[in-house]
C-alpha cells in the first residue's frame, strides 16, 4: 500500500511569479480544448511534454487562473512520483492523505476515524469503499473489515470503482485534472484514467506531464 508523506507546494502557493511570455500559443491551445469540453461536454487529454524547467506547472497555473475567472472548474493535480511508481494509486492516495490534513501526531487510528468521517461526509462511500481507502493509506482497519485479506486483484478492481465514485461525487462543474509526471505512473492509475476518459457523460480534462 501507498503511504503517502507530504504534498509539494503547487504554483499557486508560491509568491511573486514571473509574467508568462512567449506561450501564448499553448495557453491558448489549452483553453480552446477546454471550451470544447464545455461546450460538447465530452472529455479531451492534452500531453504537455518539454524538457524540466521550461514552464510547464508554470503554464498549467496560468490556465487555472483564466479557468477560475471566466469557466469555474473543479482543478485537480495528482502527481506521479519515481520512488513510488509500483505503489498502486499512489497520486491518489497522497491527494486523499492531503485532503484529510492529519494532525503530525495523530495516531493511525485516531486518522482512521478522520478519514472515515471525511469519505462519508464528501462522497458517501460505504463501509468497504472507506476502508479500501484506509487500507490504500496504510491505515489499520476494523476487526470484521470486508477488506482484511481480499485477494490482490479483488482489491484492485473494488478500488477503481471506489475512486471512480469519488471522482464522480458531486460533479457540478466539469473536472481539470492535471497529473504531473505521468511517465512515473503506476499500472493502477494508468488504469483509473483510461476508465475515466471512458465515461462519455462524466469524462474530465485529463492534463498530463
Amino acid at each position: 500500500c501507498a503511504r503517502p508523506g507530504g504534498v509539494r507546494p503547487r504554483p499557486a502557493a508560491q509568491p511573486q511569479l514571473t509574467p508568462l511570455v512567449g506561450r501564448d500559443a499553448e495557453l491558448d491551445h489549452l483553453l480552446d480544448a477546454w471550451r470544447r469540453v464545455r461546450e460538447a461536454r465530452t472529455s479531451a487529454c492534452v500531453l504537455l511534454r518539454a524538457h524540466p524547467g521550461v514552464g510547464k506547472s508554470r503554464l498549467l497555473h496560468e490556465m487555472g487562473k483564466r479557468l477560475s475567472a471566466s469557466h469555474p472548474a473543479q482543478q485537480v493535480a495528482l502527481r506521479c512520483l519515481e520512488p513510488h511508481a509500483s505503489d498502486p494509486f499512489f497520486p491518489v492516495a497522497e491527494l486523499i492523505a492531503h485532503l484529510c490534513a492529519f494532525e503530525p501526531r495523530s495516531s493511525p487510528e485516531q486518522r482512521y476515524l478522520k478519514l472515515d468521517g471525511v469519505l462519508q461526509r464528501l462522497f458517501a462511500l460505504d463501509a468497504e469503499g472507506r476502508d479500501l481507502i484506509a487500507d490504500l493509506l496504510g491505515l489499520p482497519l476494523p476487526g470484521g473489515s470486508t477488506v482484511t485479506g481480499m485477494p490482490r486483484e479483488t482489491w484492485r478492481a473494488r478500488m477503481l470503482e471506489t475512486l471512480l465514485t469519488i471522482v464522480r461525487a458531486g460533479r457540478s462543474q466539469p473536472l481539470l485534472l492535471v497529473i504531473e509526471d505521468v511517465h512515473w505512473a503506476d499500472a493502477s492509475t494508468l488504469q483509473l484514467i483510461e476508465r475515466l476518459l471512458r465515461e462519455p457523460e462524466r469524462r474530465p480534462m485529463p492534463t498530463t506531464r
